[in-house]
This record gives C-alpha cells, structure tokens and sequence, in this order.
C-alpha cells in the first residue's frame, strides 16, 4: 500500500496557519511575514511537500511556460552564446516549476506563453514587435529600440566593456587596433562598432573595421579572419566579435607570420568568451558576458513581472573582462 502524498492542508494543520496563508507563504503570494514564510517552509520542508505546479498554474489561468525568443535568423556566430542564455533561463524558471518555450525565427504572434523574454531584439525584426505587442508580460534581453517598451529590461554596458578591453590593448603597447564587427541593428552588434569608431576618435586613431553578417556560417569566419588581416597587415591587435572567430584569427596570424602574445608583434582579443579560448595557444583574452547568468536573470525578471507585477526596472548585469596570454605586451 502505498504512502499518502502530503497535502497543503498538511503543512497548514502541522504549521498552525490557516491553508490560505500557507499557501500565499509557499507560493510568494499576498502579504507573509517573513518569519512566517520561513517557518511554513521549514515545515514543508520536514514533512516532504512538493506543490502541484500544474494545479497552481490552471488556478491562476496561467499556462506555466514561459516564451524565450532568440532573433531570426539565429546567427551562427553566437550560437553557444544563446544556447547558454537558454539553458540559464531553463534553470532559473524550472525553480518555479515554469517550463521554457524557446521561440526562433519567425512565430506565431501571441504565442501560449504567460510572458515572453526578447534576447537580443532588434529594432528591424518584425516578429519582436509583434511579440512585445502582444498583451503579454515582456523583458527585453538587453535594449529594445521599439514599441511599446517592454515591462522591464536586462541589459549589459557593452560598451563599457569593450573600452576596458581597448584600454587593455593600449596599455600593453597597441596603437593600431582593428576590429572584426557584425553588422545588424540588435543592441551588442550596433554597441561594439559605435564603441570602438569612438574611442579611436577619442584617441585620433584610424580605425581598421571590417564587418560581417551577422547569420554568416560558420565556415565563412576563417576567410573573414584572414581578410582582416591581409586589408590591415600593419594592426598591432586584432579585436574579435564573432563568437569563435578568435580561433580563427589565431590560425591566420601563423599563416602570416605573425607572432601572438608573450612579446611577439600582435594582439588578440574576443569579445565573446568561450571555454575554447582558454585551451588556445596562447590562451585568448576576452570579454566573458556571462550568458547563463543573463539567462537567469532575464527568466527572473520576468517571473517577477508575471507573479508579483513587480514595477518595470532596468537590472544591470556585470560581465568581465578575462586577461591572458594572447594580449601580453608587445615586443618593444
């Protein structure tokens, strides 16, 4: 025979409080002393209580999925960057016993979701306009240029970013930086170009900016890599957007004879971190953005939207920039 599941009237009887505070204390709902939460909890926690998430969903009309939408199309070239903002956000909505929606390309315009994150939004793309008018709670992952503003936003200062990594470049004796850019009207894409044209005005440089499409496969990176290189052979250091193009520059610069890190005549830098760089030679400085963690913030953003109604805010997330090997000084 087996064991009776421990119902919410369970921990209510066992906590002392009525089965409507019990629940408001479990679900994050209504007004709870926070002593009151910890003790429910505590009990819920002694007794084995799992809640019916399917049950708590179907009484608040909610279909208990959240949509996680990545731009159309899905660009190649920062395909572990999303993959990781998708799992971050499964992770933190499966804490709430929310499932994840992920929604690509080109999707329906009011999907059966309780809300929906924009990853990377771009001001052109007319399936996130759609989406952010859909009625439904929306988060912007990083900035959304159109309308209506989304109920709240999780952004990066990518700009700050890259200026500590030129920052970086110059101090270790760079004076002829060139960039390898994407083009594409979404936040980061737009933000690293505007950044680095600026700090070279700044500092009366000329610039040495190549672009590529952003939805360029895979395969194509190398040849941009080289051309980068045939078109500035004097730069000093290479600053790498795409995700994964860095590799590629690394094998470029050997074809060319160039010498990368540890006193050698040239730079490399990524603006998109990534386990591979740490395993080159030499190992690639760049700027890790922390996707799973945007992710999770993104997800928790939203969730609170959709719970709570928390008031729409713009939460800052931090990235960092990791120094190694492929940008010690220059030979002097």
């Amino acid at each position: 025979m087996g064991t009776r599941a421990v119902t919410l009237q369970d921990v209510a009887d066992a906590a002392g409080f009525s089965i409507t505070t019990t629940s408001d204390a479990l679900s994050g709902g209504g007004r709870v002393s926070a002593a009151t939460v910890e003790r429910i909890e505590h009990v819920a926690s002694r007794l084995g209580y799992l809640p019916n998430a399917a049950a708590r969903h179907l009484r608040k009309a909610r279909t208990g999925s959240i949509g996680v939408y990545l731009p159309p199309p899905l660009e190649l070239t920062r395909t572990n960057y999303y993959m990781n903002v998708a799992f971050g956000a499964v992770e933190r909505a499966g804490k709430d016993g929310v499932d994840v929606t992920l929604l690509a390309g080109h999707h329906v315009p009011r999907p059966r979701v309780d809300g929906i994150v924009l990853v990377d939004p771009a001001a052109d793309d007319p399936t996130a306009a759609a989406l952010a008018r859909a009625g439904l709670p929306v988060v912007s992952g990083e900035r959304y240029p159109g309308a209506p503003a989304p109920t709240a936003s999780v952004r990066t200062d990518h700009a700050a970013a890259l200026t500590e990594l030129l920052e970086h470049l110059r101090e270790g004796g760079s004076r002829r930086p060139a960039l390898l850019a994407v083009r594409g009207s979404f936040d980061w894409a737009r933000t690293i170009r505007t950044t680095y044209l600026r700090w070279c005005r700044s500092l009366d440089l000329e610039p040495r900016m190549r672009t590529m499409a952003g939805d360029s496969s895979v395969s194509s990176v190398p040849g941009h890599a080289r051309a980068l290189l045939r078109h500035f052979p004097e730069a000093d250091a290479l600053v790498l957007a795409p995700d994964g193009s860095a590799v590629a520059a690394l094998e470029a610069a050997r074809e060319a004879g160039r010498r990368v890190g540890g006193g050698g005549d040239l730079m490399i830098a990524a603006c998109v971190d990534g386990p591979v760089l740490e395993l080159c030679d030499p190992a690639v400085t760049a700027i890790d953005l922390r996707p799973r963690e945007f992710g999770r913030a993104c997800a928790d953003a939203l969730l609170g939207q959709i719970d709570r109604a928390d008031p729409a805010e713009a939460r800052i997330h931090a990235v960092e920039l990791r120094r190694r090997a492929s940008t010690h000084p220059l030979k002097r």
